[in-house]
């Protein structure tokens, strides 16, 4: 994720909201001083909502001017432990580079050359995937598949976006871009001009999902240096510029704190955003979170409400044997339901883990009810070894087991809402895609598998099964498709994927773009080359009528390094059908 450090100058033109979040007689404006922090939830008990009320403000649309910024690193929770695991994954995968040392922001050019795409494994429907030699149909790419979105000069993308009924919507550090179903552009341009927020002023880790209860699209990105989010959402179904979009700063009162990699998700009610919790910019761990806000009421909007919204927090959830649920995803759902979904993945850099939590999100009138997790048994699971290309000595990051994204449907096939997420974890040549299908209501596994190979390495995937809800009806849902990025000593990275349909074997991988040349950068160093943080992945609520459904997806690539220096990545969106 790109994240950037300066002050944050004081923003004209706001309307201050004042709102209360919970039902334990909150005040109706923004404390100007945050409370001591909640002490840490014990094991077992539900995660406990933080005793403030945040500031929300309207953004008048005009972006301010601001300081400019320089990004820091990745943040695992524990980073020696990482540099640990990390230096051991890539021993074991038969490397040595030292990852988490680089200093991070990026640049652009091109050449030629081709990824072979190679077999992967069948899932089961048990906790640990088994291989197998026999592998399902292929997924295949609709005529909506081009080159995204970019932007010089930062590191790296962070890419995702969301299908609605009329277009698609890309978001990355630091650009949107709007699509038509066609997958022609119509709106492009920086995501200060987007939110609103002073410019250059560290906006970082976009999300974005389409809602099919309220028919809108709702968006989040922090700013790194104020450490407020910057969400908002559309005024009705069919955005066509992002004047079509309310935007709003939400405080949650963190203070000097950083509110790390939020992942966004939603229940029918409340639009949640996970986060990691760090003392500041460079600071160290100190737990994770759930912020929610109301949602608007359903129904195309002619304004912007100026307020009304409740919001909250609930800090330090935990797992069950009482560690630190890091990286909490809410996921997004396909089928309004008025319970939501968090999951997290055990921290892996102190070792090997074997579990995932589950968390449930509820509405007690009005305000949001996070539970106590869940846990779920799944096979051991470790730090990934960092990717080789062909052509050069410098690896590509895959990050540190954590989960990166995660999407709750119907499952016909089970008669059951399902979660769908996944991670890169060691295996394979070094590094592979795990996915799994969750019954969060029974905390158990439906079934389980992975995108990975001998030779290649699998990493930085995005998961989404078919479902297709416009609101009213609910179809598909039963298959899936999994996007990714593969690399490799003798190949350069490419972006791939692989699907799934009910009751039958996963499909082998299939290319979609392959990168042209290997990626350098000033990211580099003695480092790992950022990469990632994240792809997307997102089910059509339109899907045209067939034996299954559509899911588009985002993710990386590059064009030739030019100089080592200046950054080459680029992203591409495409649908695909299981």
């Amino acid at each position: 994720m790109l994240r950037r450090e300066g002050l944050f100058p004081v923003i004209a033109c706001l309307s201050a909201l004042g709102i209360a979040g919970f039902s334990n007689a909150l005040a109706a404006s923004a404390s100007p001083d945050p409370p001591p922090r909640p002490a840490q939830a014990t094991t077992g008990p539900a995660p406990q909502p933080s005793p403030f009320t945040p500031e929300i403000v309207l953004l008048d649309g005009a972006p301010q001017s601001g300081p400019a910024h320089q990004p820091p690193p990745v943040r695992p929770q524990n980073p020696a432990s990482y540099e640990v695991a990390k230096r051991a994954a890539d021993a074991s995968a038969g490397s040595s580079q030292s990852p988490y040392k680089h200093v991070t922001t990026t640049t652009r050019k091109s050449s030629t050359t081709t990824v072979a795409p190679t077999t992967t494994v069948a899932p089961t429907t048990t906790v640990a995937p088994t291989t197998t030699a026999v592998v399902g149909s292929p997924p295949t790419v609709g005529a909506a598949s081009s080159a995204g979105v970019y932007q010089t000069g930062i590191a790296p993308p962070d890419s995702t976006g969301a299908i609605g009924p009329n277009g698609y919507i890309e978001l990355i550090n630091d650009m949107f871009g709007m699509y038509n179903r066609s997958g022609a552009l119509l709106s492009s341009g920086t995501m200060t001009t987007w939110t609103g927020e002073p410019s250059a002023d560290g906006l970082s880790d976009p999300q974005i999902f389409w809602d099919s209860g309220s028919q809108r699209f709702f968006y989040n990105i922090v700013d790194t240096s104020t450490n407020h989010m910057a969400y908002g959402f559309s005024l009705g179904p069919n955005p066509q510029s992002r004047s079509d979009f309310c935007h709003y700063d939400n405080d949650f009162q963190y203070g000097s704190d950083l509110p790390d990699y939020p992942k966004m998700g939603d229940t029918k009610d409340f639009i949640l955003i996970g986060v990691n919790r760090f003392g500041g910019l460079f600071g160290n761990y100190i737990g994770s979170d759930v912020n929610w806000v109301v949602k608007p009421a359903p129904g195309a909007l002619s304004t912007c409400p100026l307020g009304g919204f409740g919001a909250g927090q609930f800090t330090s959830l935990k797992a069950p044997d009482g560690t630190d649920a890091f990286t909490p995803v809410p996921s997004v759902q396909a089928d309004a339901d008025p319970t939501g979904w968090v999951v997290s993945a055990h921290d892996a850099t102190s070792g090997p883990a074997s579990a995932l939590t589950v968390f449930s999100v509820t509405n007690s009138a009005g305000s949001a009810v996070v539970s106590g997790g869940h846990g779920i048994s799944v096979s051991s699971y470790s730090v990934p070894a960092s990717a080789p290309q062909k052509g050069t000595t410098v690896k590509l990051d895959t990050l540190d087991g954590r989960l990166e994204h995660a999407v709750s449907a119907v499952d016909p096939h089970w008669g059951k809402t399902a979660i769908w997420t996944a991670h890169a974890v060691f295996g394979g040549a070094g590094s592979e895609e795990r996915w799994y299908e969750i019954d969060p209501a029974g905390a158990a596994i439906l079934q389980s598998g992975k995108a990975t190979s001998a030779t290649a390495y699998v990493w930085n995937g995005a998961i989404s099964p078919d479902r297709a809800d416009d609101g009213t009806t609910g179809v598909y849902g039963d298959a899936m498709v999994m996007g990714f990025n593969t690399s490799s000593g003798s190949t350069y990275p490419a972006i791939q994927m692989v699907s799934q349909q009910a009751g039958l074997p996963q499909s082998a991988f299939v290319l979609v773009q392959p990168s042209t040349g290997y990626n350098a950068d000033f990211t580099c160093g003695t480092s790992p080359c950022r990469w990632g943080d994240y792809s997307g992945a997102t089910p059509d609520p339109a899907a045209p009528a067939g034996a299954h459904g559509q899911v588009w997806l985002s993710n990386q690539w590059n064009v030739a390094s030019i100089n080592g220096s200046t950054t080459v990545w680029r992203t591409w969106n495409w649908v695909a059908t299981p």
